[in-house]
């Protein structure tokens, strides 16, 4: 979730929910290939932590609605532009600055 820290309690909250889509694996998040992780995480602050911790327990433990309808990818398209493995992905939702992609059922 801190990667998406700049986009405060909605963002992050997406994020949650893709990691949850995804079964819980962070395979492929770039934030979780960062080597000083933990030390970015901190730099945030403490009222990120608590929030990223509530955000946590709302999505994993409460199973929370999925507000990305079923996403398992996202990226800033806008700023970064449309990744190719979302070439054959539908969009699902548009939080903040990042859009949310799944597999095509076709």
């Amino acid at each position: 979730m801190a990667e998406a820290v700049s986009e405060g309690y909605g963002g992050m909250y997406a994020v949650a929910c893709v990691i949850r889509n995804r079964g819980g694996a962070l395979k492929g998040f770039c934030g979780a290939k960062r080597k000083n992780l933990d030390q970015f995480c901190r730099k945030q602050g403490q009222k990120y932590i608590q929030l990223a911790k509530m955000i946590e327990q709302q999505v994993f433990q409460m199973n929370a609605e999925d507000i990305t309808n079923g996403a398992t990818h996202f990226e800033n398209v806008e700023k970064f532009g449309k990744p190719y493995w979302a070439e054959h992905m539908i969009v699902t939702a548009k939080i903040g600055n990042h859009t949310f992609f799944k597999k095509s059922n076709s």
